[in-house]
């Protein structure tokens, strides 16, 4: 992702509007031909047994296929890593280095991104009834930590439930500051959240380049709006998709015309 083009979000349902209906009865939803098969077993079980019974059920089917979509994002192998005699590649600093077509394939890349994505699923579910959405935020931040911990191991070699069990405190550290930081990029504008982005997805980089940090910048506030305006239905049933990243490539490299106004001292700054 934080190569050339910021993704839109694509709705592989429907393309409506915000639904008027009330949240809690679009939560109730009847789960569509092309649902995961969970979702219509728990709509089968809800019918002779009450909501809270099976809403664990759901939010967990649903939230298993909307972290998928955030995993996939900066996805990467090792296929080293299935020789059990083979040795795993480095980087120049010594980090594990997975395949990958446009990013570092590397554990910290992977999480990074995907932890944005996260939090960007986690900013619409926040619009859900507040009965409902603590569980589905916390099945979202399951998903990514079960995965997390099954990466340590079958890619990366970190047997060891201590070694894990340390990196998944770092990990959880990692994310709670994240969150943290993109909510008040989102508050606070651009900059703060070009800031944000800067530290967490692109590891602090002194020489990182600007036009795809603005390029991600664009990205998280159209796919934090794009979100909104989809159906608590299609959220609920796990059909949302982010498209390709690239609206804003060509927007970023045009020179802007205030780069060449001169300096002008307002009154009352400075001396």
């Amino acid at each position: 992702m934080p190569t050339s083009d910021p993704p839109t979000i694509h709705n592989s349902s429907s393309s409506k509007p915000p639904s008027t209906v009330a949240p809690s009865q679009n939560l109730d939803f009847v789960p569509p031909p092309n649902a995961p098969a969970s979702l219509r077993v728990a709509q089968e079980v809800r019918k002779r047994a009450p909501v809270g019974v099976t809403e664990t059920y759901i939010a967990y089917g649903a939230t298993q296929k909307l972290y998928k979509e955030c995993a996939a994002q900066a996805d990467y192998t090792i296929p080293e890593a299935a020789d059990q005699k083979g040795e795993i590649p480095k980087t120049a600093g010594g980090i594990d280095r997975g395949v990958d077509l446009h990013l570092p394939a590397t554990f910290s890349t992977w999480s990074q991104i995907t932890m944005l994505h996260i939090y960007l699923f986690a900013v619409r579910i926040r619009h859900f009834p507040a009965a409902h959405a603590p569980a589905w935020q916390q099945h979202l931040l399951d998903h990514f930590f079960f995965d997390a911990e099954q990466r340590m191991t079958t890619l990366h070699r970190i047997t060891a439930q201590s070694a894990r069990n340390r990196y998944l405190k770092d990990l959880f550290v990692q994310y709670r500051g994240a969150m943290a930081a993109y909510d008040e990029g989102l508050f606070k504008g651009d900059a703060v959240l070009a800031t944000a982005l800067w530290r967490n997805v692109f590891a602090a980089d002194d020489d990182v380049d600007l036009r795809r940090l603005a390029c991600v910048v664009g990205y998280v506030r159209r796919t934090v709006r794009a979100l909104e305006m989809i159906d608590d239905q299609d959220v609920a049933g796990g059909l949302v998709r982010f498209a390709e990243p690239g609206r804003d490539a060509a927007l970023v490299r045009v020179r802007s015309r205030w780069l060449d106004r001169p300096f002008v001292q307002e009154k009352g700054v400075g001396g």
